[in-house]
């Protein structure tokens, strides 16, 4: 009889050190997985046009890609885990707030526009903020994904002259008929 209770407890061992096997080999090929796709997701995140920023519910800077660095002439890699929204509001005060908007109020931003002041210029940028939300306050993050549109506001005033001394070449027509 003992030799059956140990023959049986062998075989369960050996049986929960197959599963026990497997699952370990399962994670870590999701381990595996997630990595890649979190390469992806940084190399895209760093070679993207838009200025990408993510902070924690204090304000502490958790993400920056280099074109939110280039776009607000700041140093933000040396400042990870660093409140950084005061920082942010001294080259772009509507950025600035729209973030903390985003911590506080859980108010998501689509469209929204701001104005960025460097040392070596001025130029308008078009925001869009969201957040996700923690267990509590205290583990919300908020992201603002903000890009330079400067141009498309140049083409924007471009085609209202453009609409305006249509209209007076119109008027001008008319004026010499007459």
């Amino acid at each position: 009889m003992q030799l059956g209770v140990f023959t049986a407890v062998a075989l369960g061992s050996a049986y929960l050190a197959v599963q026990l096997r497997r699952e370990g080999e399962g994670k870590a090929s999701l381990v595996a997985a997630l990595q890649q796709e979190k390469l992806r997701a940084d190399d895209i995140l760093r070679n993207i046009r838009s200025g990408v920023l993510t902070v924690d519910s204090e304000g502490r800077l958790l993400y920056a890609n280099p074109t939110a660095e280039q776009m607000l002439s700041l140093d933000l890699a040396s400042q990870f885990g660093h409140q950084v929204v005061n920082t942010i509001a001294r080259v772009a005060p509507d950025l600035a707030h729209a973030i903390e908007r985003s911590i506080t109020e859980r108010v998501r931003t689509t469209r929204a526009e701001a104005m960025v002041t460097t040392a070596t210029r001025k130029f308008p940028i078009g925001v869009a903020t969201t957040y996700i939300e923690g267990d509590g306050r205290t583990n919300r993050t908020a992201t603002a994904i903000f890009q330079d549109i400067s141009d498309v506001k140049r083409m924007e005033t471009l085609r209202l002259r453009a609409e305006r001394l249509e209209g007076v070449a119109e008027l001008s027509a008319a004026l010499a008929h007459e």
